[in-house]
């Protein structure tokens, strides 16, 4: 796992990886102090596209889209071009159309 640690003495800021279950004696690399906290710890780094966390829908199109691109569990079960026009509308979907054209209509 990645901790970012702080330097109590000196504030600097420093990442390292060791186990979770692991305690050791983290010396700073600015001033080798080795009175430090735990300041963040992260398990993977992410990828998020989009609009961060707010775009699921567009990271579970990505997924899909490499899913599909790489390591398919449906292949055998798919009609000849079905994977290619999946392919071709989870990259259209999602995208901003400036030309769309909306009509009002009036009761």
């Amino acid at each position: 796992m990645r901790y970012d640690y702080g330097c109590k003495k000196c504030k600097h800021e420093f990442e390292t990886n060791h186990g979770m279950k692991e305690k050791p004696k983290v010396k700073c690399p600015k001033c080798s102090s080795t009175d430090t906290e735990i300041i963040f710890k992260t398990l993977v780094p992410s990828y998020i596209r989009g609009y961060g966390y707010c775009d699921r829908a567009g990271c579970r199109r990505d997924m899909n889209l490499h899913t599909l691109r790489n390591n398919d569990p449906y292949a055998h079960m798919r009609q000849r071009g079905e994977r290619d026009d999946m392919i071709n509308n989870l990259k259209k979907a999602g995208k901003h159309n400036p030309k769309r054209k909306h009509f009002i209509t009036k009761k």
